[in-house]
């Protein structure tokens, strides 16, 4: 009973906290996603990074910009190779294990999503999501970060955040 009524408040706080100050983030001209509050901003190594944490997740925007000859190597018949040594890379990075991956298309434009889990770092929360999408010369990663007995409570944050 415990259990059930932790989550239920969970989900509830978590409903809260993504319905309290919306904030809008332009990405580089190129697209907005949408915060449950203003995210701070960061810039590391050319990479223009937006980033909120709140009590149950940690929501991160990620810009980069590729150069003429990562360009080149991308056709759209090869998107989706890009697409996999990007999440290969990404699960390397984070000694991550893939639990699930799926395409999505907004505007005409392919990307792909994913949920993984990592304990490499115990100070961060090991269920994860993210987005990748490639807008004209630039790759946005969407990620999310949550607990994973947290999954059921942030869904909603979760799907709120990635769709947006």
């Amino acid at each position: 009973m415990k259990k059930n009524l932790s989550t239920i408040l969970l989900l509830f706080s978590a409903i809260f906290v993504f319905a309290q100050n919306p904030y809008k983030q332009n990405l580089v001209d190129l697209a907005t996603i949408t915060f449950p509050q203003k995210p701070a901003t960061l810039d590391t190594l050319g990479h223009n990074s937006f980033q909120l944490i709140d009590s149950t997740a940690i929501y991160s925007t990620l810009t980069r910009e590729l150069d003429s000859d990562q360009l080149l190597q991308i056709h759209s018949d090869k998107l989706s190779e890009f697409y996999d040594g990007t999440i290969k890379g990404f699960l390397d990075a984070t000694q991550g294990k893939l639990i699930n991956k799926k395409p999505f298309e907004i505007d005409g434009l392919r990307g792909v999503e994913i949920e993984f889990i990592t304990t490499a770092n115990p100070n961060l929360p090991d269920l994860r999501f993210a987005r990748f999408i490639l807008v004209n010369n630039t790759l946005i990663t969407v990620y999310f970060m949550t607990l994973s007995e947290n999954k059921q409570a942030t869904q909603t944050a979760t799907t709120q955040f990635l769709n947006s």
